[in-house]
């Protein structure tokens, strides 16, 4: 159990890191112009989606939240200009999952951005990204709670997407109205982590407190980028827990290789290769009564594509990969990561979560370098 809390306090300060990193990173470069300054107030009402059959009996009613936000309009930075001035932030999140002994309460602190579609001073229609931090009161304990079989941490990751319309009935105040996904889970790190979603209908108050400039005036930004083309290197490392629930974690590590090229100001797809050392496979094959031939098993090698979305120095990446000259495979032949990337000169920071066919395999945290761009 201290090896558990240690790992957790080690989760949670590197998911705080990369929120000051993200932060720092959305806020770098650009022009010179005012920004304005956010406060927002949101009632949700949902409920959980039974993502897999055997969590149906966890719904014992409609879930409500609420969340708090402040954020800031970026409209002096170029990337900023291409993504019609959003909005990015932190903020908290308390949900209610009617069942206190055995779910509890969820509170969780996040960062986000606020991206509009369409933006008219007087209506909006926006998308939303938010990840963070997730704290369950109740989690599942062998011994003291058998019957919450979706989650088996107290610290855990969480994630929103949302879509949302803005209208204004005042010059700095907007009533909001959306849909959203949360989502909580620890990737894995520790079983059982089925996760929690969580679709709801929200309504809240958004206030101006600084208002920005007239946002139509047009800016000319550089029709040209600078980074046609380049590769990148990015070792990788995690930890996972395998069924039945235990304390064991196993130790994961990759190596990737991935060639890119800039498709727009904003876009960017390239194809590489991976290769992924997972120290549970051994086991995981004993308990099959697969005959195990050594090591080497717990290598496996894959080849991906991937989509990179840029703000500024941050990339939100997707990948979809297939493995290959692999003889045994119980997770299938597809994988998958989704992940925020940092970039400061050639260096990379990066979290991602990978996972098979939507179920969580492992987060891992790495550091990567350009290796050649022009």
């Amino acid at each position: 159990m201290a090896c558990m809390d240690r790992i957790n306090y080690y989760r949670l300060s590197l998911v705080i890191l990369l929120v000051m990193i993200v932060g720092r990173g959305f806020a770098e470069g650009g022009i010179k112009l005012p920004s304005s300054y956010n406060l927002e107030s949101r009632f949700h009402y949902g409920f959980i989606w039974p993502h897999h059959e055997s969590i149906r009996y966890l719904q014992r009613g409609h879930i409500p939240a609420f969340d708090l936000r402040i954020s800031r309009t970026i409209v002096d930075k170029e990337w900023a200009l291409l993504y019609r001035f959003p909005d990015i932030g932190i903020g908290y999140y308390h949900a209610n999952l009617k069942w206190p002994k055995v779910l509890g309460n969820v509170d969780a602190t996040y960062g986000f951005i606020k991206v509009p579609i369409i933006r008219h001073p007087r209506f909006r229609i926006i998308y939303s990204f938010a990840f963070g931090t997730a704290f369950m009161s109740e989690f599942f304990d062998l011994n003291d709670n058998y019957l919450n079989i979706a989650i088996g941490s107290g610290t855990n990751v969480y994630v929103n997407l949302g879509l949302e319309t803005q209208w204004a009935f005042r010059d700095n105040l907007f009533f909001l109205l959306g849909a959203d996904i949360s989502h909580y889970s620890n990737g894995a790190i520790k079983k059982p982590n089925l996760g929690f979603n969580v679709p709801s209908i929200n309504v809240g108050i958004k206030y101006a407190v600084k208002q920005a400039p007239n946002l139509s005036d047009p800016i000319k930004i550089p029709t040209t980028y600078r980074k046609l083309f380049d590769v990148q290197l990015i070792s990788s490392f995690g930890l996972k827990e395998i069924h039945p629930a235990a304390n064991d974690n196993y130790f994961i590590s990759s190596i990737s290789v991935d060639a890119g090229v800039m498709i727009t100001r904003r876009k960017r797809m390239g194809l590489g290769l991976d290769v992924f050392y997972d120290a549970s496979i051994l086991d995981r094959m004993e308990d099959e009564g697969v005959e195990k031939v050594g090591e080497l098993n717990n290598i496996r090698q894959g080849t991906h594509i991937s989509y990179d979305l840029i703000f500024g120095k941050v990339y939100f990446t997707v990948q979809v990969g297939y493995y290959f000259l692999v003889d045994w495979n119980d997770d299938g032949d597809l994988y998958s990561r989704f992940g925020l990337q940092y970039h400061h000169r050639k260096m990379i920071y990066n979290l991602s979560l990978k996972t098979h066919m939507g179920r969580a395999d492992y987060i891992e945290w790495g550091i990567g370098y350009v290796l050649f761009q022009r």
